[in-house]
């Protein structure tokens, strides 16, 4: 998969300072975050990456089709939630181990989304020093007239209480790296030479369509 992954490099970035403040309050990160009483269990596993990849592969050919004849075509992919929460696992192992030396690709044991009216939720269940710790995150899109917005409407980190002035700084430095989102940004492994631009997301449903325009 492409090392090109801003999303997702930040979100882990976001995980691992909450797993620095948690090591202050061990009880209370290790207890279920609250944001896992609005999620329903996803069961995914190796057909869902499979189905992943195929979906991914239709995609590249729409693509490659509509540049042969020199069209601009709108081009979509359409994941459910065990297909994102499948391949998760690998995209936040990657990500973690990018944001900082301290952190290895073990460290991140599963994960869990939940794909409701534009919300994307996921759970990620991390090992810390032999501790299991899950740490929520909660996103959504925002389209505006320079191209799509990715923003962090809320973290946890088991029960742990954050300042509210340290969530706005987390949630604040995140919404500001993560504007005018692409393909590579969304961690979807395309050619980068393919003429594409993501013009929407819509989550709902237990689905995440993903809207580009071939340019």
């Amino acid at each position: 998969m492409s090392k090109s992954n801003n999303i997702l490099i930040g979100v882990g970035t976001c995980i691992a300072i909450l797993i620095i403040l948690g090591s202050i309050g061990l009880y209370l990160s290790t207890r279920p975050t609250s944001m896992e009483n609005k999620m329903r269990s996803i069961n995914a596993d190796i057909e869902d990456i499979q189905s992943f990849d195929q979906k991914l592969e239709i995609l590249e050919k729409d693509i490659l089709s509509a540049v042969e004849v020199g069209e601009q075509r709108e081009v979509t992919l359409t994941l459910t939630e065990e297909e994102v929460s499948a391949v998760l696992v690998d995209m936040m192992r990657e990500a973690i181990s990018e944001s900082s030396d301290n952190f290895s690709k073990e460290m991140i044991v599963d994960t869990m989304v939940n794909l409701d009216e534009e919300t994307f939720r996921a759970i990620v269940r991390i090992d810390f020093a032999g501790i299991t710790v899950d740490a929520g995150v909660e996103l959504r899109t925002e389209t505006d007239e320079d191209g799509l917005n990715l923003i962090l409407e809320s973290i946890e980190l088991g029960r742990l209480p954050f300042p509210g002035t340290v969530k706005d700084k987390i949630r604040s430095s995140f919404n500001e790296a993560h504007t005018h989102i692409d393909f590579r940004d969304l961690h979807i492994d395309l050619d980068s030479d393919l003429p594409v631009k993501v013009t929407d997301i819509i989550v709902n449903d237990g689905e995440m369509v993903i809207i580009g325009m071939t340019t």
